[in-house]
């Protein structure tokens, strides 16, 4: 498992530079931050959040450990087979959004992805090995964001929930990339536009 690299120093650097109207100097503090082994820590200027960047490190669960006020952790190209939390995790407080996309995900923990929701935490799953996501997902009220997207998912009557859930579905930002892989509806989008009726969907 990743350990903190204590080696590594806070460093400061300052950038400066003209904005285009050359009329005001504008300053931008980096930091590069003490990390687990394999990872960048940084301010990402972009998305204005304290990241932890783990991405393509060959990592096969999720950090045991983040650094203190960790808002974004990109776990993007390893080989993640569950989404797994250990409970109680304060280190978790002030995390905004996981990202694993492109990983193994196979099967989601259901009780560490419904406190990740309910915390308010957004996840992205899109290009992951998942079939079937938790039905609580349809039962829970959540604001956070989720990406389902360019996964093989099941349907048949066991997953006909998610046919109904998506169709009213406000937070999951991918749906049209969420098709069937299996069953005579392979390659069928889960979408208002391309709905299954019911008997179709189970029977075929």
């Amino acid at each position: 498992m990743c350990k903190i690299d204590a080696t590594l120093f806070v460093r400061k650097i300052t950038l400066c530079y003209y904005l285009l109207s050359c009329k005001q100097l504008t300053l931008i503090s980096v930091f590069a931050l003490p990390c687990l082994d394999g990872c960048v820590c940084h301010y990402d200027i972009d998305d204005e959040a304290n990241t932890m960047n783990c991405h393509h490190n060959n990592m096969t669960e999720l950090p045991d450990q983040l650094l203190p006020r960790t808002e974004q952790l990109i776990m993007t190209g390893n080989h993640v087979i569950n989404i797994l939390f250990s409970k109680n995790r304060s280190d978790l407080s002030d995390l905004k959004t996981l990202n694993l996309e492109n990983n193994s995900v196979r099967k989601i923990d259901e009780a560490s992805f419904k406190a990740l929701l309910l915390c308010g935490i957004s996840v992205k799953l899109s290009g992951n090995h998942i079939r079937q996501v938790p039905p609580m997902l349809a039962n829970i009220n959540y604001t956070a964001d989720i990406w389902l997207g360019r996964n093989p998912y099941e349907c048949n009557c066991d997953t006909m929930w998610m046919r109904d859930w998506l169709l009213n579905a406000t937070n999951v930002m991918d749906k049209e990339k969420i098709v069937c892989a299996s069953g005579k509806w392979k390659g069928m989008y889960f979408q208002p536009c391309c709905v299954i009726c019911e008997n179709l969907f189970c029977y075929g």
